[in-house]
């Protein structure tokens, strides 16, 4: 299922099965503009959709297969985002009809390891997780800076973006600051599969 696709899957969530995976990506290409984007009275200020690969490192939700498999997406930043984004691993949210699988717009974010190997989300912002269900956020947990490499303190760019919108959620260092919260993967893992949403109920509706 990691071969080219040729047009954007349009199955009905309601139809649809959620899964979460950890899987590093790599950037595929656009596919044809929405249709409606071409009429002359429609200005569409996003680009194509377009899909990734993702291979799988782990599944944390849902019944998916191992491997390689493409996914479809949307966003107001085009496939250049993805090819500006970080080396992952990555958490991926994903709705599928069992042979096409697609991402909700956004559904995704680095994650970050321990020095024992465990893998986190960085709580950077207050809002919950909108991709997940709303209780996933209530899981976050305080994280000791010692468990961590480095790499988690912000640098500039990121520290005006987000700790000086949420100080709360920070610890000030030397270096810059350090996210004070984290949720586990494994965490989310568990709590989904009690949970066992379905793909309408895995967004975070909370205003």
């Amino acid at each position: 299922n990691a071969g080219q696709p040729v047009a954007y899957p349009d199955f009905p969530i309601a139809a649809a099965r959620a899964a979460v995976i950890v899987a590093r990506i790599s950037p595929g290409s656009y596919f044809p503009a929405f249709p409606e984007c071409a009429k002359p009275d429609i200005v569409c200020l996003d680009p194509p959709p377009f899909w990734f690969k993702a291979r799988l490192e782990s599944r944390v939700f849902g019944d998916i297969e191992s491997g390689t498999i493409t996914v479809s997406t949307t966003s107001h930043y085009g496939l250049e985002a993805l090819e500006r984004a970080g080396t992952g691993p990555f958490l991926i949210a994903l709705q599928t009809d069992g042979k096409q699988y697609r991402m909700p717009r956004y559904a995704m974010a680095e994650l970050t390891s321990d020095r024992k190997g465990r893998l986190y989300v960085l709580i950077l912002r207050k809002e919950p997780i909108h991709w997940l269900p709303c209780s996933v956020s209530e899981l976050r947990r305080e994280i000791s800076p010692a468990d961590f490499p480095d790499t988690i303190t912000l640098d500039a760019g990121e520290s005006a973006h987000f700790a000086d919108r949420s100080p709360e959620l920070f610890r000030k260092s030397a270096a810059g600051p350090v996210p004070r919260y984290a949720i586990a993967v494994a965490d989310i893992g568990a709590h989904l599969k009690a949970m066992a949403p379905d793909a309408v109920q895995m967004a975070c509706t909370k205003s």
